[in-house]
């Protein structure tokens, strides 16, 4: 009975030995071989906490260094003719990407102890204008853009009239300086919250930059700010919206002759308390002002190399047999010798 108990735990001994082996030989590639064979490391992503590895030749008894690959650009197509640049703002960062073959494994997002075969950059997106009337609404989509240095040369009124925009102008300058990243990504979002009251009121088309439910939201607003805002804006305002204006309030016409008669002077920037600027104007205008441009992103690539041969043949001629021995004594002890 002695004897069967110290067999048992020799056998279990062993047993556990093996699988500490098996396992040690398949991370085996995380480290150098002082044999001199290849390494290899194997993994899932970086991005969300995983992290991806594919190791290099090691040879004993020397090294070879590596050097980073400079990264090589692609121009980027731009918006209306705009040049590059950002806003100043909170910015909305891309999710991070990884795509994997049987050669190579090619990422977003630097692999931690890797070093890239190449690196490479792109555009994040194609040019904003190709992009479908709905799609272009999405923050989604627009989380792969961010604003030029400047804005697009021209834009095009509802009516289809091109009209060309001065970057000096105040009124531009102020929309560009209050229309930050996270305030255009979710332009779409805001104008609805914005006019929600008016969705069911017909869309009236103007021939200017404003947006075609700014009447519905000025008129329901006091005399005063009616008046103010059609005093200083009346130079950019379609004559027919102004007049539509005055003719749903009796009292307007004569509010504006007053302030003329003042003198006052007319600020392009002028704005209605708590109100975002861009709200006021319609989307072709608001594009061209910000006029986005695609983000660059760059691409890490990693070898995705194969197994070591030295790794294949030590579970070939030492893991595997070795299980089968211990599995037919297992199986003689018990079954035949019947111990």
């Amino acid at each position: 009975m002695f004897m069967k108990k110290i067999c048992s735990l020799t056998i279990a001994i062993m047993l556990l030995g093996f699988s500490n082996d098996a396992q040690g030989g398949k991370k085996g590639g995380s480290s150098s071989s002082p044999s001199g064979g290849r390494s290899s490391f194997s993994g899932g992503s970086s991005s969300g906490g995983k992290s991806s590895f594919s190791g290099g030749r090691s040879s004993f008894g020397s090294t070879t260094p590596t050097s980073t690959p400079t990264p090589t650009q692609s121009k980027p197509p731009s918006f209306s003719g705009g040049s590059t640049g950002v806003v100043p703002g909170k910015s909305s960062s891309l999710p991070s990407s990884e795509s994997s073959n049987s050669n190579k494994i090619t990422s977003t997002t630097q692999i931690a102890g890797k070093v890239p075969t190449k690196i490479s950059t792109k555009p994040a997106a194609s040019n904003f204008d190709s992009l479908a009337g709905k799609d272009s609404k999405k923050a989604e989509s627009r989380m792969a853009y961010e604003a030029s240095k400047s804005p697009a040369p021209t834009y095009k009124t509802p009516t289809g009239k091109e009209v060309k925009i001065d970057p000096k102008d105040k009124q531009i300058e102020n929309l560009r300086g209050r229309l930050n990243e996270q305030r255009w990504v979710n332009r779409t979002s805001r104008e609805n919250t914005f006019y929600q009251n008016y969705n069911n009121r017909p869309v009236i088309v103007y021939n200017d930059c404003y947006h075609p439910m700014w009447n519905y939201w000025l008129l329901s607003q006091s005399l005063d700010v009616m008046s103010m805002w059609c005093y200083h804006h009346q130079a950019s305002m379609d004559q027919a919206r102004l007049n539509e204006m005055y003719a749903q309030n009796a009292g307007l016409r004569a509010r504006v002759a007053a302030l003329e008669a003042q003198k006052i002077t007319r600020d392009p920037t002028y704005m209605p308390p708590n109100v975002d600027p861009d709200l006021a104007y319609n989307d072709s205008y608001v594009n061209a002002v910000y006029n986005p441009r695609p983000k660059i992103i760059t691409e890490y690539e990693y070898a995705h190399e194969r197994p070591s041969i030295g790794a294949v043949l030590l579970w070939i001629f030492v893991y595997i047999p070795s299980a089968i021995i211990m599995i037919l004594a297992i199986y003689y002890l018990i079954f035949v010798y019947r111990w």
